[in-house]
This record gives C-alpha cells, sequence and structure tokens, in this order.
C-alpha cells in the first residue's frame, strides 16, 4: 500500500503488527560493524570491505564473514564496545518510534 497523504500514512503505521528497520545509518547515524572494528585496531581494512558490499560487489554474507574474520571480536570486546557508548541515534529518529 502507498499511502495518499501524511494521515493515510500515520494511520498505517498504527494499525501494523511489526515494522522492521535496518538499524545502522537508518536508525543509527554510524555503521557498527565499522565502529567495533575502529574500537578494535582494524576500522580501515573494515570499512573497505564494508564499502565493497554497499556496492554489490560482494554478497553481505560474504562480506558479514570477511569483516568478523578481521576483527575476530571477543565477548570481552564486544561488551567493552557496547559499554563505550558509540552508538548515536538519527535525528528524529525517536519521533518515528513515538509514531507507534
Amino acid at each position: 500500500m502507498i499511502a495518499k497523504n501524511k494521515q493515510e500514512l500515520v494511520n498505517l503505521w498504527k494499525n501494523v503488527d511489526c515494522v522492521c528497520f535496518d538499524v545502522d545509518s537508518t536508525v543509527c547515524i554510524n555503521e557498527a560493524i565499522d565502529d567495533l572494528a575502529e574500537y578494535a585496531g582494524t576500522g580501515s581494512q573494515v570499512q573497505e570491505l564494508t564499502k565493497k558490499a554497499m556496492g554489490g560487489n560482494v554478497t553481505f554474507k560474504q562480506a558479514l564473514a570477511q569483516r568478523l574474520n578481521i576483527i575476530r571480536p571477543s565477548k570481552k570486546l564486544v561488551e567493552d564496545f557496547i559499554q563505550s557508548d558509540k552508538c548515536k541515534l538519527t535525528p528524529k529518529i525517536n519521533s518515528v518510534n513515538q509514531g507507534f
């Protein structure tokens, strides 16, 4: 369904059972895997693979596996990264959430 006006769009959003978002660069302004790589000291290598994946040169699955192989994240690294508070929300994303 394509909404014809703002009110129709608001009604559509309020009546759905579920909404899914691409979090990286949509809900958050950053790419979490690139930030994790930077935190782990492998940022430039991983960013290059991210660009290739976004350009369609490799599949998402292949790019994810390659990036994780470079980062080699441990549970502690991920926990420390989460505590570093790197995630920044996209401006006005809270107003989208309030619509539900």
